[in-house]
């Protein structure tokens, strides 16, 4: 009798010793959760910056290609334009 008690006895003390480490595995892993749900706030917060930023210069760069190759020639067309047709006001002056 004695050696059975003594085997349960050690069973009991594996038991209890396997229920604190799974425990603490537990709490363990909850840090982590916390930790990654933190990390992965920061990140979306950087991608959103990032994204900003990307847009930002994206809108400048079109900026500078309107203002510097696209408006030049429309005012180039519209120069020629104005010298190939004639004035009314010129014309209507001598006629006078």
């Amino acid at each position: 009798m004695q050696i059975l008690l003594s085997t349960q006895n050690e069973a009991i003390i594996a038991i209890d010793e396997d229920i604190d480490q799974a425990e603490e595995a537990v709490d363990q892993g909850s840090k982590e959760l916390v930790k990654a749900t933190e990390i992965r706030k920061n990140s979306r917060k950087v991608l959103w910056i990032i994204t900003i930023v990307v847009a930002i210069l994206l809108l400048l760069l079109g900026l500078y290609i309107y203002i510097n190759f696209i408006r030049p020639v429309t005012t180039a067309v519209s120069d020629v334009v104005d010298t190939v047709t004639p004035n009314n006001d010129n014309n209507n002056n001598n006629n006078n």
